[in-house]
């Protein structure tokens, strides 16, 4: 047993694990020397960093060009910013369907024709369609493209088209000649109302393709809400799919197009992915847009 500490020690002082040598005492003075001149230690993910006069002096000079070169909100009109708000909200997606400013900006006037009409659940569970299931077989109203403020976009005026598709009849008697309430900064609500009767169309997921050659496709998601006797009525509740593709030739003044729209009943589908859930009611329609103004 004795013969163990000594086998330790032979190892030690053979070079096989040097001990540590002791700092000189005049190196130790020089050390706390220089500590006493370095400035405060700025701390830095948690560790302390000496930052001497010539380092902070280069970051004092380089400050003014890395508030320059950094994106600045305050640049961003109040509008945008809400977009792009609107944008980052989970499940959300893009802040509107962003149209090709050529051809789309301006007015136009479209003709909407019911080419397929199916109810995937039966005729009993399209009841729970609602007013959506009224629309008529055909449509003729107008819309119109309102600058998005990147120069390269449009974006549907929802507030004028929800006016001018209530006025048709697209959402029954009981809206004809309805007042609407959109605004382009939030584009995700908009309201109908009438003496009380209140219809809201609320997005709740979108997407849209990158434009090819006169050719462009989107898709989105709303809750859709109406309550006849006002806020203070019990709202029945629906969701929505719309589908579109749009084609058009260059220089010419029509869009012909697409659309697909699948109503479901929230309170079998829930009002989680609508994806995988069967619709209880699906309206295929042609569309044609003729330009009024450009």
């Amino acid at each position: 047993m004795r013969a163990l500490p000594l086998l330790l020690r032979a190892i030690c002082c053979s070079g096989l694990a040097p001990p540590r040598e002791p700092t000189p005492t005049s190196a130790r003075r020089v050390t706390d020397a220089t500590r006493r001149r370095t400035p405060a230690a700025v701390p830095t993910s948690g560790r302390r960093v000496d930052v001497g006069d010539a380092t902070r002096r280069r970051l004092l000079a380089a400050a003014p060009t890395l508030l320059i070169t950094q994106p600045s909100l305050a640049a961003d009109a109040p509008a945008e910013l809400i977009r792009k708000g609107a944008a980052n909200l989970p499940g959300l997606g893009p802040p509107d369907v962003l149209y090709p400013i050529t051809p789309f900006k301006g007015r136009w006037r479209v003709k909407r024709t019911v080419a397929g009409r199916t109810e995937p659940l039966g005729p009993d569970a399209t009841v729970s369609a609602g007013l959506l299931a009224v629309a008529p077989a055909a449509e003729t109203y107008e819309t119109r493209f309102i600058e998005y403020g990147d120069g390269a976009h449009v974006v549907v005026d929802r507030g004028f088209e929800a006016e001018q598709r209530a006025a048709a009849g697209a959402y029954g008697d009981g809206l004809l000649g309805s007042a609407a309430r959109w605004d382009p900064g939030n584009p995700n609500v908009c309201t109908l109302d009438k003496q009380g009767a209140l219809l809201e169309l609320k997005v709740t997921k979108r997407s849209f393709e990158s434009p090819g050659p006169g050719a462009f496709g989107s898709s989105e998601y709303s809750r859709v809400a109406f309550a006849a006797g006002g806020v203070a009525a019990v709202p029945v509740i629906l969701a929505r799919r719309v589908q579109t593709r749009l084609r058009w030739e260059d220089g010419d003044s029509k869009v012909e197009g697409l659309e697909i729209h699948s109503i479901y009943d929230p309170t079998a589908t829930g009002f989680g992915d609508l994806n995988g859930a069967s619709p209880v009611l699906v309206l295929k329609s042609r569309l044609l847009l003729e330009r009024v103004v450009k």
